[in-house]
């Protein structure tokens, strides 16, 4: 079966009620026929509308018809009525719709809900700086420790307050 034009069938139903619909002007059938396919087209191989091939009719007069009857609706109204037939001859699955979990798919499972990828915590000795890696909440930590910084880099002067008074004043 060619899936890229419209059976006899298919525009049957679709001509009958584009030439039923309020805001759309058919014209002559073939045109209107000529039209959708290369609608189809584009729709089907995902191509930009100036690559449309020439026997589908002129791009920018196939790109300005479809705009317009996208903005009366008829693209909405059309698929309603054409959605209590649906065409299951091709149906896609994507993995971004159809989810699942690790354990659904055979893997192991690990005691306590730990998995074997997760990342061990950072021990206090591993730590870029002890106050800070403490485990301890910042209200209980030790005041007045040395450096103002957590890293003092090179050449930075470490500089500590003590209720607010510079250690290099001697206080």
């Amino acid at each position: 079966m060619n899936r890229v034009v419209l059976t006899d069938e298919q525009w049957v139903t679709i001509g009958a009620f584009l030439t039923a619909h309020p805001r759309v002007y058919v014209g002559p059938p073939e045109l209107c026929r000529r039209f959708l396919n290369a609608v189809l087209w584009v729709l089907r191989s995902g191509a930009q509308w100036r690559l449309l091939p020439a026997e589908w009719g002129h791009w920018n007069s196939v790109f300005k018809r479809f705009a317009r009857w996208a903005e009366r609706g008829v693209w909405t109204d059309l698929h309603q009525h054409v959605a209590h037939d649906p065409d299951l001859q091709e149906v896609f699955l994507d993995s971004t719709v159809v989810r699942a979990h690790a354990c659904a798919a055979g893997a192991k499972k690990h005691p306590a809900g730990r998995s074997p990828w997760a990342l061990p915590r950072r021990l206090q000795h591993q730590g870029p700086c002890a106050d800070r890696c403490s485990g301890l909440p910042a209200g209980l930590r030790a005041k007045g420790r040395v450096g103002g910084r957590h890293h003092a880099g090179r050449g930075a002067v470490a500089r500590g307050t003590r209720g607010g008074r510079s250690r290099r004043q001697g206080l």
